[in-house]
C-alpha cells in the first residue's frame, strides 16, 4: 500500500496491485544514433538532407543537430552554394574529439597506432 494506508483508497492512497504510471521512454535516443550515423556515413551534409535522408521532421533534426554541436560531436563545415536566399549550412562529425589507441598483436610482434575518431592513423 502506498502512503501508509491500508486498504483505504478514498483517502489517495492506491492498493499496490494498482500500477506505477511507466516511465516514458523518448525516440530521442534513436534520432541522434540516426543522424550521427548518417553524419559519419556522409561525411559533410546540411540538415536538409539529414530530414530527407533519415526521415526526421526538419523542427527534431534542428534541436538534435544543434545538442550534438553542444556536446561537440558535431561541428560546422561551412556552407553549400545557395539557389536564392540562405545559403545551406553544412555539419561533419567532429573526428578530433577523441583519440583511440590502437593495437595489433600477432604470435611475432605488436604495432601500435593511435587513430583519430574516424579511423585514420595519426600516429
Amino acid at each position: 500500500m502506498y502512503g501508509g494506508h491500508h486498504g483505504n483508497t478514498s483517502l489517495g492512497a492506491r492498493p499496490v496491485t494498482e500500477a506505477m504510471p511507466a516511465k516514458r521512454t523518448t525516440s530521442s535516443g534513436r534520432e541522434f544514433g540516426v543522424l550521427l550515423a548518417t553524419v559519419r556515413q556522409q561525411g559533410t551534409v546540411t540538415r536538409s538532407a539529414l530530414a530527407r535522408d533519415t526521415r526526421l521532421s526538419r523542427p527534431v533534426v534542428a534541436q538534435r543537430v544543434a545538442d550534438l554541436q553542444k556536446l561537440g560531436i558535431i561541428i560546422a563545415a561551412g556552407s553549400e552554394a545557395s539557389s536564392g536566399g540562405r545559403p545551406p549550412r553544412q555539419v561533419q562529425f567532429n573526428t578530433e574529439l577523441g583519440h583511440l589507441l590502437v593495437a595489433d598483436i600477432s604470435a611475432t610482434s605488436i604495432d601500435v597506432a593511435i587513430a583519430d575518431l574516424s579511423g585514420a592513423i595519426r600516429a
